[in-house]
């Protein structure tokens, strides 16, 4: 049974992303999704963004290392300081952005 067109639409296009859950990947093989599958679904989501985000910061963190070490020789270490900072700063808001999409999880789905 299926729990109205937004399951069944973000299950098909997480099926192409490769990121949804084997749980709902078989429960979409046998047409037997449900409106509860979706915070598993959405958290499947969060999570590979909150990745790729985390990733993302960390290549700034190098950059802006580059730049603060290099920076001597370029008179431009306070461009690495402001890319180190903010790269810094985003890798604490990934953080906790994953604690609070756990946390909602985990409260939806118990």
């Amino acid at each position: 049974m299926y729990g109205g067109t937004l399951v069944p639409l973000l299950l098909a296009s997480a099926k192409d992303g490769g990121i949804i859950p084997d749980e709902l990947e078989k429960a979409a093989a046998k047409g037997e999704v449900k409106l509860e599958h979706l915070p598993k679904l959405l958290f499947s989501y969060a999570e590979n963004s909150l990745k790729w985000a985390g990733g993302l910061a960390i290549v700034f963190v190098l950059v802006g290392g580059i730049q603060y070490v290099l920076g001597g020789l370029t008179d431009n270490k306070e461009q690495g300081k402001k890319t180190l900072t903010y790269a810094i700063m985003g890798v604490a808001v990934i953080v906790l952005s994953w604690f609070i999409v756990d946390f909602f999880v985990q409260f939806l789905t118990e």
